[in-house]
């Protein structure tokens, strides 16, 4: 019982040390704040108090900075952020055009056709544009690098009857 007794006054004058009233603070000709406690620790321990007391606010003061810089950092980054996605879409729909004309020029498709071919990967487009290839060669069965409303009707008809003439002049040679 002793032992406890002795626990509860140590606790208590802890907690009356804690309760005591603060030292009354001085401000020293260079503007720092020292306390009556301060005085006690000489002037090897004041020199170095006051030296560590300068480092906290020299800290501090650059914690501040690199706050507001890793700030603008962040601005900065979610900028670039967002550059960048603009970027890749651009790049993505410019190879998807380029993906395009490719397929329509192997499959001899007109500019005017061009928009039709459709797909997001490359065999998607190159099956559309052959379809359509097919289609349109399908249509002209001439083979003509035209479709027939491309030119009035008469042209049709000039080239229609001028193959016909040759191949019934070759059956005569």
């Amino acid at each position: 019982m002793s032992t406890e007794n002795e626990n509860k006054e140590t606790v208590v004058e802890e907690e009356a040390k804690v309760e005591s009233p603060v030292d009354e603070t001085v401000t020293d000709s260079a503007g720092e704040v020292s306390s009556q406690e301060d005085e006690e620790l000489g002037e090897g321990g004041l020199n170095a108090l006051k030296a560590e007391r300068k480092e906290n606010a020299d800290l501090r003061k650059t914690v501040k900075a690199l706050k507001s810089d890793y700030s603008a950092l962040a601005d900065k980054n979610t900028e670039l952020l967002e550059q960048l996605t603009e970027l890749q879409s651009a790049r993505e729909a410019a190879e998807k055009r380029a993906l395009v004309s490719e397929a329509a020029s192997r499959h001899k498709l007109p500019d005017e056709l061009r928009r039709f071919v459709v797909g997001d990967t490359a065999d998607e487009i190159e099956e559309s544009a052959e379809v359509l290839g097919k289609h349109l060669s399908s249509r002209n069965p001439l083979g003509h690098d035209f479709l027939p409303g491309d030119r009035d009707d008469s042209d049709v008809k000039i080239v229609a009857g001028r193959e016909r003439a040759n191949r019934e002049f070759k059956k005569y040679l």
